[in-house]
């Protein structure tokens, strides 16, 4: 003869954590959890003990336990199932809100994923309740980085949704040493009166060259959701090949934009050809009135070109504040657009903590989204 079959009763004896119900639909008994509302499989073919015990050992399972557990202790009133798994959801919610800012704290520092692991992590575990179940550093680099990253893309094009933009092509090798074009724009913000400057992607690559940075930069730009027609001007260095690269952007979208090389030279005295209309595109971003500035500008093109070919545009600029207090003001401002490399190439010696203790080679996107998280953290 075969093993006796187990009836349900058999079942909820062997369990502590199963009932009995009725089918409302259909009259006949099931085996549930108490708990959960899963109905249990009791059909000898389907492995009921397997099935049971996987439901039965999940961390999920002995949440909603003990939180049954709790409110019977304290005598509170009966809570149905639908209000403890909503009481759970919102605890995994606000889990994730903690976790997601952990992630940032440690990206807006420069500090690897991998420290979640280490005594800052163990730290949060402790004293921070809705921490208790953090994941491990690698867990965090694959999901929650990304998902706080994207949360931070998404308020830098908000901000940047209907202004115009400048292009900031910076070439240092990261970290690692790989060859990498880092992608800042800069806008100005009428909302607090402020221009920012924020890093958008980091490519690296095998070779610079003129179709290399015109690739990098394009894709930039369409993530924050811009085009060639919105950007006013080019900061770069004064290699040959980003000269071609402005020049073939320039024809290719039919459009004008000025290319500013190691500093910005917005406003100089060797573009004396130009009417003020040429340059209101560069005003509008830090000026309101626009229009205020034209009696000054004309009054700067009756001016006779230095002699001294060395004049320093900050300088001399400064010095014109008396003549022209709009325009200098507009010129001053214009003219600390470009982020020198220097200050990438600061920024990644200070990101050498981002990389594991084994110093093994991060991945690409990893990396990327760290660097621009920390490079924006005030933007």
């Amino acid at each position: 003869m075969g093993r006796k079959r187990k009836t349900l009763d058999d079942w909820c004896k062997e369990h502590e954590d199963l009932q009995i119900a009725t089918k409302a639909s259909e009259g006949t008994r099931t085996l549930v959890c108490k708990y959960c509302n899963t109905e249990m499989v009791t059909d000898p073919a389907k492995k009921p003990y397997d099935r049971i015990h996987e439901h039965l050992t999940p961390s999920r399972h002995k949440k909603f336990k003990t939180a049954s557990k709790e409110a019977e202790t304290a005598e509170t009133s009966q809570q149905t199932l639908f209000d403890m798994s909503c009481r759970q959801r919102a605890k995994e919610t606000e889990a994730d809100g903690v976790i997601h800012d952990f992630v940032r704290a440690l990206a807006y520092s420069g500090i690897s994923m991998h420290q979640a692991d280490g005594p800052l992590g163990d730290f949060a575990r402790k004293y921070c309740k809705a921490a208790k179940t953090m994941p491990t550093g690698q867990r965090l680099r694959l999901k929650y980085l990304k998902e706080a990253f994207d949360k931070d893309m998404e308020k830098i094009r908000d901000y940047m949704r209907d202004v115009k933009v400048s292009v900031i092509v910076d070439e240092s090798p990261d970290i690692t040493g790989v060859p990498t074009i880092n992608t800042l724009l800069c806008y100005y913000s009428q909302k607090n009166v402020k221009k920012h400057v924020v890093l958008v992607d980091v490519d690296r690559v095998n070779a610079s060259n003129s179709y290399t940075v015109a690739s990098a930069a394009s894709k930039a730009l369409l993530t924050v959701g811009k085009t060639w027609k919105d950007v006013v001007a080019v900061a770069t260095d004064s290699a040959e090949y980003v000269r071609k690269m402005v020049r073939e952007i320039c024809q290719a979208e039919g459009i004008q934009i000025l290319h500013v090389k190691d500093i910005a030279h917005l406003i100089h005295k060797r573009l004396l050809g130009q009417s003020f209309e040429d340059y209101r595109p560069l005003f509008m971003s830090v000026i309101d009135n626009v229009d205020s500035l034209n009696e000054e500008f004309n009054q700067y093109l009756l001016e006779a070109s230095p002699t001294n070919p060395a004049v320093e545009l900050i300088e001399y600029w400064h010095d014109s504040t008396s003549r022209y207090p709009r325009l200098a003001k507009a010129a001053l401002t214009l003219l600390c657009l470009a982020n020198g490399s220097c200050d990438v190439e600061r920024t990644f010696s200070q990101l050498r903590y981002v990389q594991r203790p084994d110093r093994s080679r991060m991945e690409t996107d990893m990396l990327r989204m760290q660097m621009i998280m920390y490079v924006n953290k005030d933007a």
